[in-house]
Order: structure tokens, then C-alpha cells, then sequence
């Protein structure tokens, strides 16, 4: 199971992003979640650091709709804790299918 390095998850922009990254084996992955109030503004990135340019090359794209994430509501800072977790959550999902395709 990949080790988590760093995680950050805050309210801003009317928006609760996720961003963490994580150790794989010889690679770095990395989970970015953006949960707004519109479905269309909202996502779930995948991304593996190409080691040579120093760039995330995007390779798991999901949707909001159907995820832990999706329940999230912006306007509600105080559930900031239960949010974070449902947001561990889909970030796990995500890493578990990164480690199946690096």
C-alpha cells in the first residue's frame, strides 16, 4: 500500500479540495479532489510524477456524481472533519487503482 507524504484539505473559492500525495514504490502519486456546489465543477484526479520532466501526468479522472466526496456541501465549514474523511475515502479508491496501473 502506497505511504501517504502529505495531505491538505481546505475550504476556499466555494469549494472543499483534497490534495494529497503518496510513495508507490519507485513513484510518486498524487490524489486531488475538488468537491464544489456543481456537479460539472467538481472532480477526482489521479496523477504519477514523470521523474524526468518533473510533471503530473493526469491518468485517473473520475466524477463527483456517486463518490464519498459528493456528499460534501461548502456552505457547511463546521463538518469539516466528517468531510475530510469521506474525502480519505475516494483518495484511497483512487491510490489503490494507481498502484494497479504503475
Amino acid at each position: 500500500m502506497a505511504l501517504k507524504k502529505s495531505e491538505r484539505f481546505y475550504n476556499s473559492d466555494q469549494s472543499w479540495h483534497y490534495d494529497a500525495t503518496y510513495a508507490w514504490k519507485m513513484n510518486k502519486l498524487r490524489v486531488y479532489i475538488r468537491r464544489n456546489s456543481a456537479n460539472f465543477q467538481s472532480y477526482i484526479h489521479g496523477y504519477v510524477l514523470d521523474p524526468v520532466r518533473l510533471k503530473w501526468n493526469l491518468v485517473v479522472v473520475r466524477p463527483i456524481e456517486g463518490s464519498e466526496s459528493a456528499a460534501a456541501n461548502y456552505v457547511l465549514p463546521e463538518k469539516e472533519q466528517e468531510y475530510l474523511e469521506l474525502f480519505r475515502k475516494d483518495a484511497a479508491a483512487v491510490v489503490k487503482e494507481l498502484e494497479g496501473l504503475v
